[in-house]
């Protein structure tokens, strides 16, 4: 009975315990509920004050999509006198009851005293003598109409050169806005496309993993905080995993080093026992996963990878890929989650290989590194470097353009950010710079050209002028 009375007493204890915790809760969504509903206005004003912004930003913007940068140069200055004339006509609308009443004054004469004839006579006379000695301008001397001519001249160049800094300027930015709004939609696809693969990976997937006894078929996945892997028994295609019969679960934190191939000591066991074997072409594709076994197992080398533990009761997990593009999501998922940077096991020989000479000492370094032939190395950088259609560009065009995983082509922009063949613009943002001076350089030339044609027209005779246009089209066959 002593016994039944403290549980009840307890019980009592904890159901005011849980009274009070219901009512703190309530109190606390209240309170959220509160402050949503004072920052409604708030927030309705932010919306006006970001929809104006973009309305200003893009005003003058509308008229300007889908027109090419030859367009825009002829179309701009019919813009420019358009939008002008608009604002005079909005100002002489504006004056218009102003000049009515102007107009009605001056026909009722208020305000202005009655002349007699013979004030007015004297008043009419002086003016017009006034104005005969104002319309006679007084006579120019030689030196004054040199130094008139001079002046207007050098006047004339400033205002030519200012033109053409202005026409420069707004063809680059127009350039660099189409661009950069392409950009910004590229690198957001690519944000949201490493979290996908994150996400992929929590869900797992089969692979292939290497011990002592064999291959054996595992599911592998990240846990919800992406800190550690956990391997269990393989499922079939569309088949749910029983994520609680665990074989296996490493920390991701401890991995010390990623090596991709087929270099880890069961690796180079079980390839000992078949001689003879020939290492396969980065394009050759493998067979089916379902073939795979101990004597082609070297067939799936650009498939394979293995996790270094620090210690050698954990040493290495080894795993073969079925795709690809399982591969590219381990690989990369790894590594921004351990930290550790991926390395193949060993350099790839490319001193016999064809377009070797084509290469500098660095680039050289760099296909032996990342396993990429020199016609493979100098086809991305003909397709990515060479081409002068894009000023900005980011990780996910050198994917797609290389064919090659995301970890490959961060190292292709490392190098060639580290060569200054691309300089970095934003944080994710990568610009050609020369190829915006050449075309301005070309511009300025151009330019320059129809300046000094047009000068040599203007200062010369007839016959001096036939002479500079000669020797304008010189100038033009050079510059050709």
């Amino acid at each position: 009975k002593k016994t039944a009375e403290e549980i009840a007493k307890l019980k009592a204890e904890v159901r005011g315990s849980k009274d009070q915790f219901d009512k703190l809760r309530l109190a606390k969504e209240q309170q959220k509920l509160d402050e949503a509903e004072a920052l409604k206005p708030v927030k309705e004003l932010e919306k006006e004050l970001f929809k104006m912004k973009a309305n200003m930003t893009f005003a003058m913007k509308n008229r300007e999509d889908g027109l090419s940068p030859e367009e825009l140069l002829v179309k701009r200055p019919m813009w420019e006198i358009r939008d002008e004339c608009d604002d005079i006509d909005d100002d002489l609308q504006k004056l218009i009851p102003d000049c009515v009443r102007l107009e009605q004054i001056v026909e009722q004469k208020i305000g202005k005293p009655e002349e007699s004839a013979s004030e007015k006579s004297d008043d009419e006379s002086d003016k017009s003598s006034e104005s005969a000695e104002s319309e006679k301008p007084p006579p120019e001397t030689k030196e004054e109409r040199l130094e008139r001519l001079a002046r207007e001249k050098a006047e004339r160049g400033v205002a030519r050169e200012e033109e053409k800094k202005s026409r420069i300027a707004k063809a680059t930015y127009d350039r660099e806005w189409k661009h950069f709004r392409e950009t910004t939609r590229k690198d957001q696809f690519l944000s949201d496309l490493l979290e996908k693969i994150l996400m992929y990976l929590e869900y797992g997937t089969n692979v292939t993993t290497l011990t002592p006894q064999g291959l054996e078929r595992r599911f592998a996945f990240f846990s919800k905080g992406r800190k550690s892997m956990t391997f269990v028994p393989a499922v079939r295609d569309g088949a749910v995993p029983n994520r609680k019969d665990v074989i296996r679960t490493c920390d991701l934190s401890k991995v010390a080093g990623i090596h991709m191939g087929q270099h880890s000591p069961f690796f180079q066991i079980q390839l000992r026992k078949f001689a003879g074997r020939v290492d396969p072409a980065r394009s050759e594709p493998p067979p089916p996963v379902e073939e795979m076994d101990i004597s082609n197992l070297h067939r799936y080398y650009y498939r394979s990878f293995s996790i270094q533990f620090p210690t050698k009761e954990e040493g290495f997990i080894d795993f073969v890929c079925d795709t690809d593009t399982d591969f590219e999501a381990l690989v990369v998922a790894l590594h921004r989650v351990s930290g550790r940077n991926a390395t193949w096991g060993k350099n790839l020989f490319i001193e016999l290989a064809a377009n070797i000479d084509n290469l500098s000492e660095a680039e050289k370094l760099l296909c032996e590194n990342i396993h990429l032939t020199p016609d493979e190395y100098l086809n991305c950088k003909d397709i990515v470097l060479l081409r002068d259609d894009k000023l900005f560009v980011t990780l996910h065009d050198l994917r797609v353009l290389t064919a090659l995983d995301l970890y490959h082509s961060q190292k292709l922009l490392e190098m060639w950010l580290k060569q200054k063949w691309i300089v970095r613009r934003q944080v994710n943002y990568y610009k050609y710079q020369e190829v915006i001076a050449e075309e301005a350089a070309r511009k300025a030339a151009q330019e320059e050209a129809e300046r000094e044609a047009a000068l040599h027209a203007e200062e010369q005779p007839e016959e001096g002028a036939e002479e500079g246009d000669d020797d304008d089209d010189e100038d033009d066959d050079d510059d050709d």
